[in-house]
């Protein structure tokens, strides 16, 4: 607080930029439990030590939508959250913790790439100097997939090509 204010408690300067107001409490969810925390609190509301209304660590946050991600229902999320940190998260918390993912994975799939990225697993080739092409080749196997009437596993393989020009 003293080096957001530019003065200690009480002192008069001219490097200062505003006035201490006291602390808040609030509770913060990590994973290691709820903390009872007392931030410091400037008059103006410029000094902030987390996001506004953040009651959650990041980390758990993002935990909570890898969870997700693997295919952990948003119900079981929620027990495993309570059993883990003490704390559950609802469904819908989870919903909206991978609903702003979904928008950040988004916007990063419609950016325009200006020039060619290192991909590990590829191949690159190319014959002209201004044209790069890259394949990525993947391979996942498929279980107890249907094909003509009968049920069976198999692999399916894919390979992306990503060109500049």
């Amino acid at each position: 607080m003293t080096e957001a204010i530019g003065a200690e408690k009480g002192e008069r300067t001219a490097e200062r930029v505003g006035y201490r107001s006291g602390y808040y409490e609030r509770k913060l969810v990590t994973r290691v439990g709820v903390l009872e925390l007392r931030f410091p609190q400037d008059r103006v509301g410029r000094f902030s030590l987390f996001e506004c209304y953040q009651r959650s660590e990041k980390g758990l946050v993002s935990a909570l939508v890898e969870m997700y991600v693997q295919g952990v229902s948003t119900r079981k999320v929620k027990a495993i959250t309570e059993e883990l940190c003490g704390h559950s998260f609802s469904a819908s918390t989870v919903s909206e913790a991978t609903a702003r993912l979904d928008e950040a994975l988004k916007a990063l799939f419609e950016q325009r790439l200006a020039e060619p990225y290192p991909c590990s697993g590829g191949s690159h080739s190319s014959n002209h100097p201004k044209l790069s092409l890259w394949t990525i080749p993947d391979s996942c196997f498929v279980r107890n997939a249907r094909c003509r009437h009968e049920v069976s596993s198999c692999v399916n393989c894919t390979c992306t090509g990503l060109s500049w020009g």
